[in-house]
């Protein structure tokens, strides 16, 4: 039998070839999407994409501690998640793939969906929970966790979410948690240990929800100090002993409790650009503990667009950030109540959150990195903090109240 002409012989080794790359790029682009949890577990601490969860909503419920009821991964195995708040039955699934527009990276994202306050109009609830938290510290130590923590997640606030004036401006802001960040506990639900939770003042906020320190952060932005701006709001409550005195909701005696501490807004944030635009935004928070009872703790958040860039960033440096007991970072939670001035603004109160991640160091540069399949650049020391004047409003512009 003779041999096949040269230019058949090519010719079929050019066709493997090609139809070898194609069948090569299929599977690579298989094993990226469904390997991004596990590349980004390989870099940082604690991580969820959502993708590696199933469809899941929840029941209603005030607040929900029942791990059997949380978010299960795809094998059935349980999540990160620990706790969530909703306020009537869900409508839809709060995690699956929520579109093109709301999902940001991967197959699935979370909607986390306030109800407000002032109008129990169920119309736009149920779409997602008003919280949605994790605790990641020891069942025994209340001292375990980060002293320096960085929270990093993809957020894209649904169209409509901030109210407008005629003129294009921003509206002033209702009071709405964002997020929380506790420190001292040693459940989902458990403040301090054994002896520190028999010595905390009998409230359930401090029992369960917020312990002695924590940070509340508030979205802000809008009206006439910032009209054309979108930025955050830090409210501190940290540790106080009350040998004789009126606590939150009652007199208490010989017990611990939390005291506002500071509410303060970042003056030098901004990211309504990317609001406007429809765009997602990475927001780092980046919080220190330093040394109790000083001056040397710190938080700062870090505002990234989709391309990863750096748009926006500011601190509130060298702050008081944990009071009279040696604790550590190890609670979070998004979402909270939303407390309009007087009628809702707006009909919309969703915002969808993508690739959570906590870790110990800086995590923005390396997690878009990865995204784009660079290489993470080397880490960067953080510059150091600037004295700044230590100014509290006349009033405190956030709630600790329920749900």
């Amino acid at each position: 039998m003779s041999a096949l002409p040269l230019c058949i012989m090519k010719a079929r080794n050019y066709i493997f070839l090609i139809f070898s790359i194609l069948i090569y790029t299929f599977f690579a682009g298989t094993a990226y999407s469904g390997d991004w949890q596990s590349t980004l577990e390989e870099k940082f601490d604690i991580v969820s994409t959502f993708d590696e969860l199933q469809n899941w909503k929840g029941e209603a419920s005030i607040y929900c501690y029942d791990k059997s009821k949380m978010p299960k991964k795809l094998d059935g195995s349980e999540s990160i998640w620990d706790l969530y708040t909703n306020d009537t039955a869900a409508k839809d699934d709060w995690i699956k793939n929520h579109g093109p527009d709301y999902t940001w990276n991967g197959t699935k994202s979370v909607c986390i969906n306030y109800m407000d306050q002032k109008d129990r109009n169920r119309d736009y609830d149920g779409w997602g929970p008003s919280r949605l938290g994790l605790f990641f510290g020891d069942s025994v130590d209340s001292t375990v966790g980060y002293s320096e923590v960085h929270v990093f997640f993809m957020v894209k606030f649904h169209a409509g979410f901030f109210a407008v004036n005629p003129d294009g401006t921003f509206a002033d802001m209702a009071v709405t948690k964002f997020i929380e960040i506790m420190l001292g506990f040693t459940a989902p639900d458990y403040w301090g240990n054994t002896s520190e939770h028999a010595k905390a003042c009998e409230d359930c906020r401090m029992l369960t929800d917020y312990g002695a320190n924590n940070m509340v952060m508030n979205l802000g932005g809008g009206g006439l100090s910032f009209p054309n701006r979108l930025t955050f709001r830090e409210n501190s409550f940290l540790g106080h002993y009350y040998t004789n005195g009126k606590y939150f909701n009652g007199s208490y005696t010989d017990c611990w409790g939390w005291k506002f501490e500071r509410n303060s807004i970042f003056r030098g944030l901004d990211w309504s650009s990317e609001y406007k635009a429809d765009k997602w935004v990475g927001l780092e928070i980046i919080m220190k503990t330093g040394t109790k009872d000083t001056q040397t703790g710190s938080i700062r958040l870090k505002v990234y667009n989709e391309a990863g860039s750096l748009i926006s960033e500011d601190s509130h440096d060298l702050q008081i950030m944990l009071r009279g007991l040696d604790h550590k970072y190890n609670k979070f939670i998004f979402g909270g109540n939303k407390n309009s001035a007087s009628e809702p603004q707006t009909n919309e109160n969703r915002y969808y959150v993508d690739d959570f991640i906590i870790d110990d160091q800086l995590i923005g540069p390396t997690y878009f990195a990865l995204l784009s399949g660079s290489q993470p650049p080397e880490p960067e020391p953080e510059p150091e903090p600037e004295p700044e004047p230590d100014i509290k409003p006349k009033s405190v512009q956030g709630s600790m109240s329920q749900p």
